[in-house]
């Protein structure tokens, strides 16, 4: 009867507690959805709502952490697609079972969050399981919530990435083929330039069961465009020979290049363009001894080690990179109300930022944006770029359809041409073809990592933001 007793108890605590979980995960997503982007509320309500969370306050057209201004754009309208029913039309050709379970898939996604990364406690119920996976001896195996991670072998951290299937990897080739070819009709070079993956093709470093496919997935894509006559730039190859250890070019706690290796990337992708696509970069730009080099201990934690919290993940090394030679940049960031001219640690640099870093508590290491974000473009929609020093590739115009990898990459090649924009299609919703025609780059690079090697859903097309997209 006592156990009895017991049992019942503990049933009821774990139902009320689980009453209280849904209950907070329901004011959180009402609260942001209808109150803060509908209604536009932050007062003393949403304050205690968002506790621990202040960046679910923000909405567009406020201050974001940093004090910039978020602006709404309507790409579509100014850049606007010939045809208004074809961006719907294409959900056509996927079955209705496809679009049903997309739309599951859609609304899973948004409320997955709320009850995972954005649940009130988070953090930390994260140390805590964390503590628990270590007192099992789980340490290696995968954690956290929709995107789960992988602590490696070697210390490094990594997300657990499917194999995509074979027929999806067939549409992103055909797509990639026809954007391509509208554009050679054009008169205007693409690259396909993959960005490569933390995991080391040879050395994966993988613990026993982890299920992590980008090499594979890339491998098959990257054959695909070829068989279709694309240009294709794999970094891996080149990366391998280039590092003596594969892992020391990525960070620990994220799954980016660190900004040397950036540096690396940007004069290979300088002498690809001048070589095939009839550029003229001074590759000088790109060497070292042209930077100043900072690096700062206990400066940075990734998006991974921040999902892990510091019971799992340490603050890593962070190096500053700013040209020693004169720049003077012009730069435009529509969605943060930015339109600026000066040197590079005034326009493309965001050194206020970078310096903040220091006066931050490991609680604001674990929830705010980190150094890699130091670069002024980020995932925007859209960054337009002037040099106007540069003597090299006269009256050329450089097109970087590009994720976050590209971010330091990008901008170390802006200062050696007169113009280059910086394009995110996952936050690009107008025309890409209208854009293309309206702004006549001389060449287009599509650069990505292998985690946005992905199939196409029947949500992409509504909403227009994949980047396998090229209408």
């Amino acid at each position: 009867m006592k156990d009895k007793t017991i049992l019942d108890m503990t049933t009821r605590a774990c139902f009320l507690l689980l009453v209280l979980v849904m209950a907070t995960v329901f004011t959180r997503f009402l609260t942001r959805q209808i109150l803060v982007e509908k209604l536009g509320w932050d007062n003393t309500f949403t304050k205690i709502v968002f506790w621990g969370d202040e960046f679910m306050e923000n909405t567009s057209d406020s201050p974001d952490e940093n004090g910039e201004i978020l602006v709404k754009v309507d790409w579509a309208a100014k850049y606007p697609f010939r045809e208004d029913t074809k961006k719907a039309k294409e959900i056509d050709r996927f079955p209705l079972l496809d679009r049903y379970i997309s739309t599951i898939d859609m609304v899973e996604d948004k409320i997955s969050g709320y009850t995972s990364d954005l649940l009130f406690g988070h953090m930390q119920l994260t140390k805590i399981g964390k503590k628990y996976n270590d007192l099992i001896g789980c340490a290696a195996m995968p954690v956290g919530g929709a995107e789960p991670i992988i602590l490696m072998e070697n210390g490094y951290l990594t997300y657990m990435e499917p194999t995509v299937e074979d027929r999806d990897l067939e549409i992103l080739a055909n797509n990639v083929s026809g954007f391509s070819d509208r554009l050679r009709q054009q008169g205007i070079y693409f690259v396909y330039a993959n960005a490569g993956s933390k995991v080391c093709p040879s050395d994966k470093q993988l613990p026993p069961g982890s299920i992590e496919n980008t090499n594979e997935n890339a491998d098959t894509l990257l054959g695909l465009l070829r068989d279709r006559n694309i240009d294709v730039l794999d970094y891996r190859p080149l990366q391998k020979m280039a590092f003596t250890d594969w892992y020391d070019s990525y960070y620990i706690t994220d799954h980016h290049w660190k900004n040397t290796t950036g540096l690396w990337a940007a004069k290979i992708l300088a002498e690809h363009l001048n070589t095939y696509a009839g550029f003229d970069f001074d590759l000088k730009y790109f060497d070292e001894d042209m930077y100043s080099f900072e690096t700062t201990d206990a400066y940075f934690l990734g998006g991974q080690g921040r999902t892990l919290t510091t019971v799992a993940a340490s603050l890593e090394p962070f190096t500053k990179i700013l040209p020693r030679f004169r720049t003077d940049f012009s730069v435009q960031i529509p969605t943060r109300g930015i339109d600026e001219r000066g040197a590079y640690p005034q326009t493309l640099f965001r050194e206020d930022f970078y310096r903040s870093i220091a006066d931050r508590s490991i609680e604001d290491h674990e929830t705010k944006e980190d150094t890699y974000a130091s670069v002024m473009w980020r995932n925007d929609a859209l960054g337009m770029v002037q040099e106007h020093l540069t003597k090299d590739n006269p009256g050329k115009r450089l097109l970087m359809i590009q994720d976050s990898f590209g971010w330091y990459l990008s901008t170390f090649l802006a200062a050696d041409i007169p113009k280059i924009d910086f394009l995110n299609l996952n936050a690009f919703d107008g025309s890409l073809e209208t854009y293309i025609r309206e702004t006549a780059p001389d060449a287009v690079v599509l650069l990505l990592c292998e985690r946005n090697i992905r199939a196409i859903e029947p949500g992409d097309l509504l909403t227009h933001t994949h980047f396998f997209d090229f209408r």
